[in-house]
Order: C-alpha cells, then structure tokens, then sequence
C-alpha cells in the first residue's frame, strides 16, 4: 500500500515537471567577442514562456525581434502583462546590470528564432 502511493506520488511530481518545465526555463543570450547582436533560435510548447538575460549599461538601446512559424510568440518585460510589445521592441535601458524579458506563446506548439541587438 505505502509502495503504490509512493510510485503515485513520483509520477505525478514527474508530470508536474515536464508539463511546466518551459515555464521555469531561462536563457542568458550570449554575444560573441566584438558584436553587439545574437539570433537565439529555439521551440516553444503550447502556451509556453521561456524567461531571456540580456546584459547591458545604461542608455544602450536594446531591440528585440521574434520570428515564429505560428505568428502566436509575443516579447514581454519579465513580471510584466503583454502590452504594446507584441513581437518585438526597442528601447534604452535604464540600469546597468540584467534585463529579463519573456517569450511568450499564445498558440501552438512552434520554433522561433529571435534577434537580440544591445548597442
């Protein structure tokens, strides 16, 4: 009886994992000696986010540009509601230091390649 609840509790604790692991990922993009730009290319489940870092000093302008094949993928400010973002941006930064923004897809399952520009 202990040993069946047991098995019942890792499966659903295993299933709670895969079915919300987009939801916890997060991804530092990573610029190459000398450039100022990156294209991060990646999958996206159904209504997935995925959380990106991006570095940058104050007054750089930052952009953003997502191409997805479902057209459902939109940028947001981490801790942020969608807003006027949709599927890209660009504005200057107001700190040194970490900027997190989300992908967010609002349709089905899609890959995405994105464009993060800090000059």
């Amino acid at each position: 009886m202990l040993k069946k609840l047991g098995v019942q509790i890792l499966i659903a604790v295993v299933l709670i994992a895969l079915t919300s692991a987009d939801s916890f990922a997060q991804k530092r993009v990573k610029f190459r000696r000398g450039s100022n730009s990156a294209v991060v290319s990646g999958s996206l489940g159904k209504n997935a986010k995925r959380v990106f870092i991006v570095s940058g000093k104050t007054g750089q302008a930052l952009s953003i540009s997502v191409k997805a094949a479902n057209k459902d993928i939109f940028v947001h400010p981490e801790g942020e509601e969608m807003g006027e973002w949709g599927s890209g941006f660009s504005q200057a930064l107001e700190a040194d230091g970490d900027f997190r923004f989300v992908l967010d897809n609002q349709g089905k399952a899609t890959t995405f390649t994105m464009t993060v520009t800090v000059k």
